[in-house]
């Protein structure tokens, strides 16, 4: 767009209007654009696990149960917020003075806490297992074996 089209639409729109008026809808507008996402924000709130509720819709995560959101399956409920455990460690780990283990290949913590494999055996799904054997299905077996 060349300048005298720009200015061609800009005295077309500003044509029968005053100042005044044009800077009230400028005003308008840009109350519009900062009020909006605030609007939209508001009512995007959900409700933490263990609040009540009237609709899964309103839970943050989860169901709405007998009137209170619920965690969904696998999840506990950690100060409102829906987490595998509440010890702060991942997926399959659990804190053993303090540090986040894997108990089911920590030959150290294998299984729980604290149960240390013996001398020439490694932790195998949560099982101390011989050299060169696996846990499969609860037993130890040459990893051959197992399928």
């Amino acid at each position: 767009m060349d300048g005298t089209q720009f200015d061609s639409i800009a005295k077309t729109w500003a044509t029968g209007m005053s100042r005044r008026r044009a800077l009230r809808g400028l005003a308008a507008a840009v109350v519009g654009l900062v009020v909006a996402p605030v609007a939209r924000s508001e009512a995007a709130v959900c409700y933490a696990s263990g609040e009540s509720c009237n609709a899964d819709s309103e839970c943050c995560q989860g169901t709405c149960t007998l009137g209170y959101c619920r965690c969904p399956a696998g999840k506990v409920n950690c100060n409102g917020l829906c987490r595998d455990n509440c010890d702060g460690c991942p997926t399959g780990f659990r804190k053993c003075n303090g540090i986040c283990r894997d108990l089911k290949t920590d030959s150290t913590n294998c299984g729980i806490c604290g149960n240390t494999c013996r001398k020439g055996s490694h932790c195998s799904n949560g099982k101390c297992c011989g050299q060169g054997q696996v846990n499969c299905g609860g037993a130890c077996v040459p990893q051959i074996q197992c399928s």
